[in-house]
This record gives C-alpha cells, structure tokens and sequence, in this order.
C-alpha cells in the first residue's frame, strides 16, 4: 500500500533551494551548510519575514533523526536535509542543509555503476536497437529522467534533449558520477540530483517524464503514475516503464533484487519491460 503523497509548496521548495548557504567551519566533523536570515533577500531590522516563513513551514513536514547526539527535526527535499536545531516551537534566523545520508539514498547500484552500462545483455545489442528502446519516450521541451541512472537517456537522445531544461533524478550516487563522467556539462546541482522520486520535490511542470529500463518498478512510496501526472505540464506525456521480469533482470546485474512495486493496471509489454504511457490534456 502506497503512502499518501507528498506535495510541499512551490514557495517552501525555492527557498529551500535559492537561499545561500555557507560552509559550518565548525563542525569540521559533521559536514554541513547554513543560511542565516541577514543572507536572505528580504532581511530588515534583523529579520527575515521569508526565512521565518520558511522554517514554520518547514515543520509542518519534518521528521526526527539524530545529529550531535540529540534529535532534530529533519526535512528531506530533493537529495539535501534541512534543520534548524532548536525546537519546533522557537524562533531562528538559521537554517542548516547537507546532503542526505541517512539510509534512505543506499543504493544497490552504486556498487555496479562502473560496469551498469554492460551489465545486461540488453544493452549489448547495437546502437540502433539501442535507440529503438528509448524513442517511444522521445523526449522534447523540459525534461525529467527519472532513475537517470548513468544517463542512458541522454546516451542515446543527446539530440533531442536541451541540456538547459533537462533534470535527472536518482538515489545512487555511484551511477549519477558514471552519469556526470559521460557527460560532464549535465553536472550542475540543477541537473542532476540524488533523490528518489518519492521524496523529489519541485515547481517545475515537464513536457516529457520518462523512467527508462524499469525504473518505475523502484517508486515504492507513492503512487508513480499518480505523481507523474501531477508533474507534466499541459500537453505533457510520460512513458513509464517497469521490469517484465525482474528476477532475470537483477541475476544479469549481479545484485540482489531490492523491493519493488508492481506494474500497474493497463501497463502493457514491451520487449524486457512493461509500459505506461498517458498525458496531461493541454489547456
């Protein structure tokens, strides 16, 4: 059963992401970031009304994990962790960001990603059947490539994408570094992001969603076709796709099948996967 899904504010989203953080110094040996209300846009009197914004809103949505040796209140957006290390009932003018490393971002393929690229027999078939995989989705206006893995998408549609409004997301941070290897322009934090797609968060509405080589079959914690469709834009399409039989697929990568979610009703087969495909209606 599918957990309820998570939508935060746009606003909450973009602060989040656009305030300027500064390196703690003083936690040399817990790495982390903050962003103090005098960096904020806005700050007057020695306040900031948006960072306050931020943070109360902040809780509505947090969870408690430990850091130094207490508990705080976390918020997990878009592969980075928020806190504000005092109580959810206090003032602050500080809010603390590092990149997420509790378990939830382990992943399986980081220890395969140097050889994910020939680890399937699929993938040894030539270019042109190569090609034939990844143009049903063709890709085109903004992008999201979802489990972008080492950038099998971009590999082969390199054309058809723009760079400049295409994100790949996914929670291994091993194959986002095959990825940015192959391709070092797409290595901006605004391209490539480690998160799953449960927990990714965003303003943006895309033209094109894909989730190539069943990546579908790893959005557990949400209803993938339901986010999906909430993320396209008018005139949008997704090209969904999950592992027909993921058993043979995991022996061929030499790793341990982790839980997945099973295809959903009206998926149909389509060589080694099963597909999904649907839009958002223009207008």
């Amino acid at each position: 059963m599918t957990t309820p899904l998570r939508i935060l504010p746009d606003r909450l989203v973009e602060n989040l992401e656009r305030a300027k953080y500064r390196y703690a110094v003083t936690y040399q040996n817990l790495p982390h970031y903050y962003t103090v209300a005098k960096d904020w846009a806005d700050y007057n009197d020695e306040v900031s009304k948006e960072l306050n914004w931020t943070v109360w809103e902040m809780r509505k949505h947090d969870v408690m994990r430990p850091f130094a040796g207490w508990e705080q209140h976390y918020l997990d957006v878009n592969g980075f962790s928020y806190w504000t290390m005092v109580p959810r009932n206090e003032e602050t003018i500080l809010i603390n960001r590092q990149y997420s490393t509790h378990g939830a971002y382990d992943s399986p393929f980081d220890a395969i990603a140097h050889r994910y690229d020939d680890s399937d027999e699929y993938w040894k078939k030539v270019k042109a059947e190569r090609e034939v995989l990844y143009a049903p989705a063709a890709p085109s206006g903004r992008v999201l490539d979802v489990g972008c893995g080492t950038g099998l998408l971009v590999d082969y549609c390199y054309r058809q994408i723009d760079r400049e409004r295409y994100v790949g997301i996914d929670p291994s941070a091993g194959m986002l570094a095959k990825f940015a290897l192959k391709h070092p322009d797409y290595k901006a934090d605004a391209t490539l992001l480690r998160t799953t797609f449960e927990d990714y968060e965003t303003p943006l509405r895309f033209d094109t969603i894909v989730a190539m080589a069943g990546s579908a079959s790893h959005v557990t914690g949400v209803d993938v076709v339901e986010k999906a469709r909430h993320l396209l834009a008018p005139g949008g399409r997704a090209y969904l796709t999950f592992y027909r039989d993921p058993a043979s697929a995991f022996e061929r990568m030499g790793i341990e099948a982790p839980a997945l979610a099973a295809a959903p009703d009206g998926a149909v087969e389509d060589g080694e996967y099963v597909v999904v495909e649907f839009g958002r209606e223009a207008g």
